[in-house]
């Protein structure tokens, strides 16, 4: 049996231990201070390097947005599902939440940091476009979320509200035109960012190219809207919109730092994601010089290199939507399997489009002078023509840099003459009686990859006309809407945990936490 006396012992050591430890400081404090520095420890941080964390951070989730839009396939059930079976899956339902409020907290703290420091104003500004770019994603998948509130977590705030929606757009419009307007040439000039090495026509350019993004998004809702914001965004004095692929906003990934989106294509289960059946019947009825780049058919797809590659156009075949691994077969051009649950569908060509180094696009040529037709073509701009703007933002597409290459950075190998051909194609060939649907169609194409916006452009314009997949597990609200397709992605779970007063209020605000209700833009229309 323990006595009673060891711990009364052991406590009084103790006690005398630690008075005589509290006298030696005491006594002996001179540089102690000094001696207790670590270093190898950072005590201040150039903020250039929080801008440029935020730079590189980012999701285009293949698990939603690229099967709402019909670009990827997948038939297999599992943590893998998600927009294939029109279903809520709380594992891939937080990806967005979780990038953008991470890429924030850096860009919360710039702002912070450099508030009223007038020789580091374009860092400031830069800091605040991209804070714009990722609240909209955040307020495009979800509806309300944190805004007013968000990153205060040092100042105490940890369950912060969510705000509305529209009034959060409204917001992010005078942000994004008055940290464009603020760029100034004659102030420090920020080398360390990462997508312009802080060449401020070319932020200028891609502040604007935002703005004209977000104007359009009220195109269904409010047109008026729309083309106040995108007469602004346009307006040349402020320093245009971007035109050539030299001013793309891109991610430069690497051999060292490797794109996450190309990750799934290359890893394990590359051979469970393929290329959809409208995707690639779309390129091939259209005879588009991109297909071969894009598409192919691998031999053994579970390999590496995935064996002998078949690029010729009339042999691929789109994987359908709506089928999983009990139905499959019944698609009536089921090509059989190499063996259990490895389909010999058409998948994307991993030695061109999603190499692991490959560049990810965030605002491009392509996408902006799309949107520029679609203005003109709505009489909201009055420079250019529609048939210019459409042109030259198919030719951006068809030669997007590192897009089509073998190499980091290569050319586009689509000649002018290739641009030209397609561009003289039926169906292709600019109409003014068929031109929205024509601009938003070549969107779609353009936003290859870049899947959320795609996905925000389906929603907003209803192109390209898709049909619903009508799985026979989906979910009963998307079943029984409608349309058929998921209009935004529901709360995480992890909210519901911390934050839950607040996010019951948001879903109760916006009209339920569901795959069906719609953003404020995103209007039924009559």
């Amino acid at each position: 049996m323990k006595s009673k006396y060891v711990n009364i012992i052991n406590t009084k050591y103790v006690v005398a231990s630690l008075i005589a430890i509290l006298i030696s400081v005491a006594s002996c404090d001179k540089d102690f201070e000094e001696l207790n520095k670590n270093p190898l420890l950072l005590t201040t941080m150039d903020p250039v390097y929080e801008l440029v964390t935020a730079e590189a951070t980012f999701t285009d989730q293949h698990h939603y947005f690229a099967q709402i839009i019909q670009q990827c396939a997948l038939i297999i059930g599992g943590q893998e599902a998600g927009g294939n079976y029109n279903i809520r899956n709380d594992n891939q339902m937080q990806s967005m939440w979780n990038t953008s409020y991470n890429a924030l907290r850096p860009l919360f703290d710039i702002m912070k940091t450099l508030e009223g420091n007038t020789e580091r104003s374009n860092l400031y500004n830069m800091a605040r476009i991209l804070k714009v770019w990722n609240m909209m994603r955040l307020v495009d998948t979800y509806g309300n979320v944190p805004y007013s509130q968000a990153g205060l977590g040092l100042e105490g705030i940890f369950n912060p509200v969510y705000d509305d929606m529209e009034e959060i757009y409204a917001d992010l419009a005078t942000e994004l035109k008055e940290a464009t307007d603020a760029l100034d040439a004659t102030k420090k000039i920020e080398t360390g960012d990462m997508y312009f090495k802080g060449d401020i026509a070319k932020w200028k350019k891609f502040g604007n190219s935002l703005l004209l993004r977000l104007g359009m998004r009220y195109s269904k809702s409010k047109p008026a809207t729309a083309e106040s914001i995108v007469k602004i965004a346009t307006d040349p004095a402020r320093g245009g919109v971007i035109t050539t692929n030299s001013e793309n906003v891109v991610i430069p990934y690497n051999g060292t730092q490797n794109n996450p989106n190309s990750a799934a294509f290359l890893s394990g289960t590359k051979h469970n994601w393929h290329a959809s059946r409208p995707l690639v019947d779309f390129l091939y009825t259209n005879k588009d010089p991109r297909m071969k780049y894009i598409i192919c058919r691998y031999s053994d797809p579970e390999s590496a290199t995935g064996g002998t590659i078949d690029t010729i156009g009339a042999n691929q075949i789109g994987c359908p939507h709506g089928y999983d691994e009990s139905t499959i077969m019944q698609d009536p051009l089921y090509p059989g399997e190499f063996k259990s649950f490895v389909y010999k569908y058409s998948q994307f060509n991993r030695q061109r489009c999603v190499r692991i180094e490959s560049w990810h696009f965030i605002v491009t040529a392509a996408q902006t002078q799309l949107l520029m037709a679609e203005a003109r073509s709505r009489n909201w701009i009055t420079t250019g023509t529609a048939k210019d703007y459409y042109e030259n933002g198919v030719k951006q597409a068809l030669q997007l840099p590192d897009m089509f290459a073998t190499t980091r950075e290569g050319a586009s190998p689509i000649t002018d003459g290739e641009v030209a051909a397609y561009l003289a194609r039926p169906n292709i060939a600019f109409s003014d009686a068929t031109a929205l649907k024509q601009i938003n169609e070549q969107y779609w194409l353009a936003c290859f990859l870049s899947w959320h916006e795609a996905w925000c452009n389906f929603r907003r314009s209803g192109y390209p006309q898709l049909n619903r997949i009508n799985y026979s597990k989906e979910d009963a609200k998307v079943h029984a809407s409608t349309d058929g397709f998921i209009r935004r992605l529901c709360y995480t779970i992890r909210e519901y945990s911390v934050n839950k007063e607040n996010v019951n209020k948001a879903a109760t605000a916006i009209g339920g936490d569901e795959l069906t209700t719609r953003i404020f833009w995103d209007t039924v229309l009559p």
